[in-house]
C-alpha cells in the first residue's frame, strides 16, 4: 500500500528505499526527530513537501528523482534564500528543490543534490568551488545554466548525466566563451556570454480543503487560478472577518489563499509594494510556534478539523511550513472558530444562547436547542462538537 501523506509521528525512522516509487506520496511532516536512510523517497514523483524538526542522521539520494519537490526543511539544515528551499550543512548543498536559488554561502554542490528535479534554470554562483558526482543527473527539463567563473570549474564527467546538454544554453561571463568550449563537460553545452532572464518564481501549496495561509519573501503577482486575501479587522459584533482581495501580495505579508488543491506558481512583481499596516495575518516561519491566546491577543490558525476554519490557539502550536496566523485583540471577539466556505467567512461563536436566539439546521428546520454538527444561530454558522 502506498500512502499519500506521512505526519504526526514524534520520532520517525525511514529505512533505505522505504517509499521508493511511491508515486501517490505528496507530503511528509515529522514534528520531531527523523532518521532518513539511503534512497528513502526515490522516485516519489508526486512528493512536493518534506519537513522534520530535526535530523539524527541522513542518507544519500534520499529524494532522488523527486521531480516535483518544491519545499524541504529540516531544523538547523533548513535554508531559505529569497524563498526557494534546500538542505545545506557547512557550506554544502545536500538536497535541492525545483525552485532552489543557490545562496552565496554555498561552496559545494553535493552528490545527487539536484538529481531528477524538474528544474528549468539554475544559476551557479562564483562562491561554488566544487560540484559533486551526478549533481544534476536526469534533470531532463533543464534549459539554461548560468555560471559566474572567469575560468571554467573542473567538474566530474557525471555532473549532468542523462541531460542532453546540446539543447541547454550555458551563460558565462563576457569574453570567456571560448574557454568553456574547450573544457570537458562544459563544451557539451550551447555556450553564450550573458545572463539568464531570471524571472523569479515562488510556490504555494493549497490543500484539499481549498485554503492555505502563507507569505512570500518578495512581492508577487496573484495568478488567475488563485484568490488571495488579507484580513484587516473583525466585525463590530465580533462574529465575522473583514477581508480584502489582493492582486499583488507585498513581501513578508501573511495572506489567505483560496484555490483548487495543488501547487500554485506566483511570479515576482516588477516592483515592491507597500506593507499592509492593518493586516491581522502574521507570517510565521516553518518550525516556529504560534503563541497561545492570552488576555491581550486572540490567535487563530487555519486547520481542517470538522471543517476548514481559523481555530483559536489555546496552547502553542508548531508550524511545519511557512504560513500565517490570525492575530486579533482579545477584546474584539469571543469567537472560538472562524469557518470558511466557498461563499463567505462566518463566525462560530461561543456556544451560548438566550430566549431570543433562533436556531436552525442546514435544511432550514427550526430547532429548540443546539444539536451536534453545524447549526445556524441568528444567521451565523455555529459548530457543536
Amino acid at each position: 500500500m502506498c500512502l499519500s501523506a506521512i505526519s504526526g509521528r514524534a520520532q520517525l525512522t525511514i529505512g533505505a528505499n522505504a517509499f521508493q516509487g511511491c508515486t501517490s506520496l505528496k507530503s511528509v511532516d515529522v514534528p520531531s526527530q527523523a532518521t532518513i536512510n539511503n534512497n528513502a523517497f526515490e522516485g516519489c514523483s508526486s512528493l512536493t513537501s518534506f519537513w522534520a524538526k530535526n535530523l539524527s542522521s541522513y542518507g544519500t539520494k534520499v529524494f532522488y528523482n523527486c521531480e516535483n519537490l518544491t519545499y524541504i526543511g529540516v531544523g538547523d539544515f533548513y535554508k531559505d534564500v529569497n524563498g526557494p528551499n534546500y538542505l545545506a550543512k557547512d557550506g554544502t548543498l545536500m538536497e535541492a528543490t525545483v525552485n532552489t536559488v543557490i545562496g552565496s554561502d554555498i561552496k559545494t554542490i553535493g552528490d545527487y543534490a539536484f538529481a531528477g528535479r524538474g528544474i528549468k534554470k539554475i544559476n551557479i554562483p562564483a562562491s561554488v568551488t566544487k560540484i559533486g558526482n551526478y549533481a544534476f543527473e536526469n534533470c531532463t527539463a533543464l534549459e539554461e545554466v548560468q555560471v559566474k567563473w572567469d575560468m571554467p570549474l573542473s567538474v566530474p564527467a557525471t555532473t549532468f548525466e542523462g541531460v542532453d546538454c546540446s539543447n541547454v544554453t550555458l551563460y558565462c561571463p563576457e569574453d570567456v566563451e571560448d574557454f568553456y568550449g574547450m573544457v570537458a563537460v562544459w563544451k557539451d553545452f550551447f555556450t553564450k556570454a550573458g545572463e539568464i532572464d531570471n524571472e523569479r518564481q515562488y510556490y504555494a501549496e493549497v490543500g484539499k480543503a481549498g485554503y492555505a495561509t502563507t507569505y512570500f519573501p518578495a512581492s508577487v503577482v496573484v495568478p488567475e487560478d488563485v484568490t488571495a486575501y488579507y484580513i484587516s479587522a473583525v466585525s463590530e459584533n465580533g462574529t465575522s472577518l473583514v477581508m480584502h482581495e489582493l492582486e499583488i501580495i507585498p513581501a513578508n505579508t501573511g495572506v489567505l489563499l483560496h484555490a483548487t488543491a495543488g501547487m500554485h506558481t506566483f511570479n515576482a512583481a516588477n516592483t515592491e509594494t507597500d506593507a499592509l499596516a492593518d493586516n491581522k495575518l502574521v507570517k510565521v516561519a516553518a518550525g516556529v510556534n504560534v503563541p497561545a491566546s492570552n488576555a491581550t491577543n486572540a490567535n487563530y490558525v487555519l486547520q481542517k478539523q470538522d471543517q476548514v476554519a481559523f481555530y483559536k490557539v489555546t496552547e502553542p502550536k508548531q508550524t511545519s511550513k511557512p504560513s500565517a496566523y490570525l492575530k486579533l485583540p482579545t477584546s474584539s471577539t469571543n469567537v472560538k472558530v472562524f469557518a470558511l466556505d466557498d461563499d463567505a467567512v462566518t463566525a462560530i461563536q461561543a456556544l451560548t444562547t438566550d430566549r431570543n436566539t433562533e436556531i436552525y439546521d442546514l435544511s432550514g428546520r427550526k430547532l429548540s436547542k443546539l444539536q451536534k454538527g453545524i447549526n445556524i444561530v441568528n444567521g451565523v454558522k455555529v459548530l457543536v462538537k
